[in-house]
């Protein structure tokens, strides 16, 4: 005769498996957070790795040394990565040797409030200050178009993020005559009254065009400012021998761009 088990015993082996199987599926929850967790931390490292706008600056000085932003002095030479841009008036052939080229250097001429002013050492690009022949002002200029759109949209993203817009202030030369209203610029022209601070002689204002030895260009060019010319049309340019052109050039033909602007050094 076979004995069925005690009521009690059932109940105790069913309480001892419900036992076993909270603790498989808590033990299992907690495997699949950790996993999770693990996850989540990995996504979030990666982002703030890749998206840290010093990830992604490199900073060279004109020995090729590896420096921070926090380094530079008025008067260094520096180097800030490739640039994607294809600058003006070049065959293709010449566009292609240009691309992504590193050596593409920056003058620093002042420091302010832990902010860098920086302008292009050579000449990168040639274009009119205005595509349309008529009235002169940076504030409707295919120059700042340009600069502040197609050119900004090329540098770096390390670059771009630390430009620090700023409030410029148009004159004309000496009373040009539409100067145009004050802008909020993230990349500019220097004015007249810019380039003779920061440039204290004609030979220091001199400008070649960039990679001329790879265009074979071996000549010194003409560089707008943004100033408005003291003749209708027309704005001022730094001339081929370092001298300011209060008369200026009709705005709408081919003058080097030397782009400026304003970075955060901290």
């Amino acid at each position: 005769m076979v004995r069925s088990k005690p009521a009690s015993r059932k109940k105790a082996i069913s309480k001892d498996r419900s036992r076993k199987e909270a603790r498989v599926k808590k033990g299992t929850a907690i495997i699949v957070a950790i996993c999770a967790a693990i996850v989540i931390i990995a996504i979030v490292a990666a982002v703030l790795l890749f998206s840290n706008p010093s990830r992604k600056l490199s900073v060279r000085d004109d020995k090729g040394d590896s420096i921070t932003l926090a380094d530079v002095k008025v008067g260094d030479t520096i180097y800030l990565g490739v640039f994607g841009f294809q600058t003006y008036s070049l065959t293709t052939e010449d566009r292609e040797k240009l691309m992504n080229r590193e050596d593409f250097a920056w003058l620093v001429l002042d420091i302010q409030d832990g902010k860098a002013l920086l302008i292009s050492k050579d000449i990168i690009a040639r274009m009119p200050y205005n595509y349309e022949d008529g009235v002169a002002s940076w504030e409707d200029s295919s120059v700042r178009e340009w600069l502040n759109g197609d050119f900004y949209d090329s540098l770096p993203e390390g670059v771009s993020q630390r430009i620090v817009k700023t409030s410029i202030t148009n004159d004309g030369y000496p009373s040009g005559s539409n100067p145009g209203g004050k802008t909020t610029d993230k990349v500019f022209l220097l004015s007249v009254d810019e380039v003779n601070r920061y440039f204290t002689d004609n030979y220091k204002r001199i400008a070649v065009l960039n990679f001329r030895e790879i265009l074979r260009d071996k000549t010194d060019y003409t560089w707008w400012l943004r100033t408005t010319g003291s003749i209708s049309g027309r704005a001022v340019c730094v001339d081929i021998d370092g001298t300011v052109l209060g008369t200026g050039y009709s705005i709408d033909s081919f003058h080097g761009v030397r782009p400026a602007f304003w970075i955060s050094i901290n």
